[in-house]
């Protein structure tokens, strides 16, 4: 892991997406308190799962990676942009989410989330400086977004 447990809990204190106390519907009356979506890189959709609790929770993002690998020949790798990917980068790489699958995958903060980081997060996530990711951006995910605007997150993945 190329960036310190320290920015990594500054930067996951930062995000208002993960927070269990920011509730956006209430649980009394919703089953789903929004979509999470997996988007291919044409910002197709792939599938979308209800959330069901509040805040992201990590097992909604691991659970679609693990269903897209699950359809992918074994010969293929994956970039995931994602929002907060530097929490899921250090979860995986914690409590072997996806191990299967890691040494597959690149992972990068879509633009339009990125400068909400710490610096370290920035740099190491920032899908310019991530080999592979090319001029792929995540506006893609903002744009689907924008049209559900129930969706609160969204995982871009694209082969090499």
């Amino acid at each position: 892991m190329p960036i310190s447990n320290a920015i990594l809990a500054g930067c996951e204190k930062s995000f208002t997406a993960a927070d269990n106390s920011r509730m956006k519907a209430s649980t009394q009356f919703f089953g789903c308190m929004a979509l999470m979506g997996l988007i291919c890189r044409h910002d197709q959709v792939l599938w979308l799962v209800n959330m069901s609790s509040v805040g992201e929770k990590q097992h909604y993002i691991i659970a679609l990676l693990e269903t897209l690998f699950q359809h992918l020949p074994h010969n293929f790798s994956v970039g995931v942009l994602y929002d907060i990917v530097c929490q899921l980068h250090r979860s995986c790489l914690k409590f072997s989410f996806l191990d299967h699958y890691l040494n597959r995958m690149s992972f990068g903060i879509s633009v339009f989330h990125v400068f909400g980081h710490q610096w370290p997060c920035q740099v190491a996530y920032h899908p310019r400086k991530v080999v592979g990711f090319g001029l792929t951006d995540g506006k893609g995910c903002e744009c689907f977004c924008t049209k559900l605007m129930e969706v609160t997150s969204i995982i871009v993945f694209y082969t090499l």
